[in-house]
């Protein structure tokens, strides 16, 4: 990698420890090399979706996904789509290498870097992986053979690649945030520089969850030698808790000051029964302008929320697995009537939002909680948007917003795969197929989950919808082709306007391929495609002009159009005389030429050869004359003779 960097792909995907060195290396890459273009590469169900335009880098995708090592039949089905995916994925990333055309490519883990990163080698961009643990993974071991360098944290580390020569020392990037805020200025900045020591724990990887266990232990004997909390609760997933995955939560308060009695009381008790309904509490981030103290959970801090239909706001829960609860409630401060909203939510940026909660007519009262019950909210989301529908009687005074997790009542139906446990007469939620928004769902009854249902399943809106070349010069009589668009997410149908294409063309408007031989010259044309499916649409533009076929300039000949025959006087080029001629006509691509035809001669050469033709036929004519003179003379010999023997009788 010598020399200045121009253009420079990272490719990341899967956890943040992933991620947050790719983008530590990007900054630090951009302060070194100003003018460098970077563009990031991972899968779309990926943290990097999130991380990545967070950071304000562009984002492509290729569709990759990893293998579980698991015979449950969900499992199989995941990694046949896994295997789909990997015959898949080369091929998009060849595509973004062509488009982008990078100097260097470089992989931080997960499995999304691995297409990137083996095109890339196979291509001969200069390549490197950078492997954050100690032991590679598996993403970095099948890369190995391709990548031109691999960056490694410690020394340690090289024992375990099979090509210790690529392996290189680097440490492990790290953000710029961390060194532009002081230690004080970043308790500050989380509310946290309240005098009290902080200490702060955090572990990655597989090693997560051991160490969260010998957290719960270090925490276990501090409260055994000094007891400084009244409550202490352990939160764990309301369902799908997974080993090596963070599951455990810990929240130690200490008393409001020295001379209070009364602790302070961490209750996190929802899942386990002591209360019927439990605040879901997650962090929010993204929050719509002016809205910031509807999330603080205080009762003494207000908002309006404006009473206009159309008024929104929206915001994203920064738990990755998204928030999984199954009420919404409003604390307000002022009663209210009328009111109509909806709650729309999604679990990634690349989907649409789907409605979750519709409510009508609803009152509120001075100093109450309002909650009402979202079936789907179980199934985990993480982008919210709230809508007014219709307009209250007054504006909507409110001091905070929340999800909560309400106790299930009645008989249980056990969760069924991706389907969660819920109660009797509720719905169990997950996700629809590939290229629809949505959920599917079960209803419980009897105790058992029933058939899974689709009529909430709608087709998600096509987007990145557009065609290889948009802007397309066709040559009249020779075939011609669009190539089929690309597009994300599923294309029932495509239409074309205006509709009339040049003569010879066609429109299919089951692949939207414009194909044909056009048959006449037309000026340059915009047209605007549409790609749809029953629910939704998206529109591209391509514009089309069809020209003759030309010759380009050739030696002495200029561009010349099809069916034209090119003559160059040869006394164009001073003491030449003659013409030269070339005809052009059509070729597989455009207009070839022919074979040329003439000569040009110098004038001296011509005027040569006319003093020795003039000459040759002097001499030639002088030649002839004397013999005609020779045969004269004899004829008139001849006939003295006869005479002169006349006489002599």
């Amino acid at each position: 990698m010598n020399g200045k960097l121009q253009r420079v792909i990272f490719t990341c995907g899967g956890t943040a420890g992933h991620v947050n060195p790719a983008v530590a290396l990007a900054q630090l890459l951009q302060r070194e090399e100003e003018g460098t273009e970077v563009l990031f590469v991972g899968s779309d169900r990926g943290l990097e979706e999130d991380l990545v335009p967070k950071a304000g880098y562009d984002f492509e995708t290729v569709h990759i996904s990893s293998f579980h090592r698991s015979f449950a039949l969900r499992e199989i089905r995941h990694n046949l789509i896994s295997l789909y995916n990997l015959t898949r994925a080369p091929g998009e990333a060849r595509a973004i290498l062509r488009q982008f055309r990078p100097d260097a490519v470089i992989g931080t883990g997960g499995y999304a870097s691995y297409p990137m990163v083996k095109a890339a080698a196979r291509a001969g961009i200069a390549t490197a992986v950078h492997e954050s643990n100690v032991v590679p993974g598996l993403t970095t071991e099948m890369l190995e053979p391709f990548a031109g360098r691999i960056l490694v944290g410690f020394e340690a580390c090289c024992q375990h690649y099979r090509h210790p020569e690529k392996v290189v020392v680097t440490g492990t990037p790290v953000r710029q945030d961390f060194f532009d805020l002081s230690k004080a200025e970043a308790k500050a900045k989380l509310g946290v520089d309240d005098g009290r020591p902080l200490i702060v724990s955090f572990w990655g990887s597989l090693g997560a969850s051991a160490m969260n266990a010998r957290t719960a232990e270090l925490l276990a004997l501090e409260a055994k030698n000094e007891p400084v909390f009244s409550q202490f609760h352990v939160i764990l997933n309301m369902f799908g808790a997974t080993t090596a995955k963070n599951v455990i939560a810990f929240e130690v308060h200490r008393p409001l000051n020295d001379s209070s009695s009364e602790p302070v009381v961490f209750d996190a008790t929802g899942v386990f029964g002591v209360n019927d309904c439990s605040i879901a509490l997650d962090s929010y981030a993204a929050v719509t302008e002016g809205y910031g103290d509807f999330f603080d959970l205080s009762p003494i801090t207000y908002g309006t929320l404006p009473s206009e239909v159309g008024s929104y706001m929206e915001w994203t829960v920064e738990n990755l697995e998204g928030t999984r609860f199954n009420s919404y409630a409003w604390q307000t401060a002022e009663a209210s009537a009328g009111w109509g909203f909806s709650l729309y939510a999604r679990k990634r940026t690349s989907d649409d939002f789907t409605s979750a909660l519709s409510v009508l007519n609803q009152t509120v009262q001075e100093r109450r909680r309002s909650a009402w019950s979202v079936a789907v909210g179980v199934g985990g989301y993480r982008r919210f948007r709230y809508v007014t529908d219709v307009a209250a009687t007054n504006a909507l005074v409110l001091s905070a917003h929340f999800f909560l997790y309400c106790k299930n009542r009645g008989a249980i139906c056990p969760a069924i795969g991706d389907f969660p446990a819920v109660s009797e007469g509720q719905i169990s939620p997950s996700e629809c197929p590939d290229g629809f928004r949505g959920y599917t769902y079960r209803i419980c009854r009897n105790g058992v989950l029933g058939d899974v249902k689709t009529d909430m399943c709608k087709y998600k809106t096509p987007s990145n919808f557009k065609y290889g070349n948009p802007h397309m010069t066709l040559v009249r009589d020779l075939p011609a082709t669009s190539g089929a668009p690309t597009f994300k997410n599923i294309v029932t149908g495509f239409d074309i306007l205006p509709p009339t294409l040049p003569k010879g063309l066609r429109f299919n408007s089951k692949t939207g391929v414009i194909s044909g031989t056009p048959r006449s010259v037309s000026s340059t044309t915009e047209y605007t495609v549409f790609a749809h499916n029953p629910d939704a649409s998206a529109t591209t533009s391509i514009t089309i002009a069809v020209r003759k076929g030309y010759c380009q300039p050739e030696g002495p000949f200029l561009e010349t159009e099809v069916g034209e025959t090119a003559i160059y006087d040869c006394g164009l080029r001073g003491k030449y005389v003659g013409i030269r001629r070339q005809s052009c006509v059509l070729g597989e691509k455009d207009g070839v030429w022919t074979e040329p035809s003439g000569y040009c001669m110098p004038i001296f050469g011509v005027v040569s050869i006319m003093v020795v033709f003039v000459l040759v036929l002097t001499t030639v004519s002088l030649f002839i004359m004397r013999i005609m003179k020779k045969r004269s003379a004899l004829r008139k010999g001849g006939k003295s003779t006869i005479v002169r023997h006349s006489a002599l009788f």
